[in-house]
Formats: C-alpha cells, structure tokens, sequence
C-alpha cells in the first residue's frame, strides 16, 4: 500500500486516488452538471428539489480548501483513476471524529464508467486515508 499526501494506491486495488487541485474543479463540475448521467442525480425531470448548480454554487459549496493543503478546510476532493484515466470524484465534508460522521460525494464521469467498482473500491480506499 502506498500512501502519501497526494496519492493512495493498494496494489490489489484497480483505482487508485489523487489528491485533487484547483485546477481540478472545473473538470469536476463537468462531470457533476454536463455528463450523461447528471440527469440520474440532479435536475429535472427526476429531481426538481436538487437542481443542477452553476458553477459559481458549484464553488460555494466545493470551496479553494478542497483543492489544497488548507488543514482548516472541512473537506477534500480526490480524483479516481483506473491506472489509465480518471474516471470520476470522491469528495469528503464535514469530518467529525468525536461523532464519528462523515459526508460523502461520489460521482463518475460517464455512464460508462459505471459499474466497474470504482464507487466501492474508492471507499475503501478512503478509509486508509490520513
């Protein structure tokens, strides 16, 4: 197992994670408000009360510290990748310890991404995350 402060991989494992940057986030958002499978998580027809952000909301709520070392950030984005692309986002927010709760983001890039375990696999290898 391999973990630093920009990458976690486990040799048993097909994804690995990387540390999100700045430069990051706005293919990020493109894969939460103009992907093939947007219209399964927000907007309508299917979910009028989560409708798709702007980017600027996008922002707000995904501020700079999910994309940098800022330790006062509540959360940190992470890029899954397959080894050959990346293939979607796991976001964590509100870490409370002492509660031992968590908020959690996970979405892919394309439908076709689905299905292949990287949901699961990238929890699990959250999990080793310091």
């Amino acid at each position: 197992m391999t973990i630093n402060n920009d990458k976690i991989q486990y040799p048993e494992f097909k994804i690995h994670l990387r540390r999100a940057v700045l430069a990051d986030r706005p293919i990020i958002y493109e894969w939460l408000a103009k992907s093939n499978l947007t219209k399964s998580m927000l907007g309508e027809p299917h979910f009028p009360d989560a409708p798709i952000p702007s980017f600027e909301d996008f922002t707000n709520n995904f501020s700079d510290g999910f994309f940098t070392d800022d330790i006062k950030s509540s959360g940190k984005c992470f890029v899954i990748s397959d080894g050959n692309d990346e293939v979607g986002t796991l976001c964590y927010d509100l870490l409370n310890l002492r509660k031992k709760w968590v908020v959690l983001d996970i979405w892919l890039r394309d439908e076709k991404c689905c299905g292949n375990g990287y949901g699961s696999e990238s929890l699990r290898l959250l999990c080793f995350y310091r």
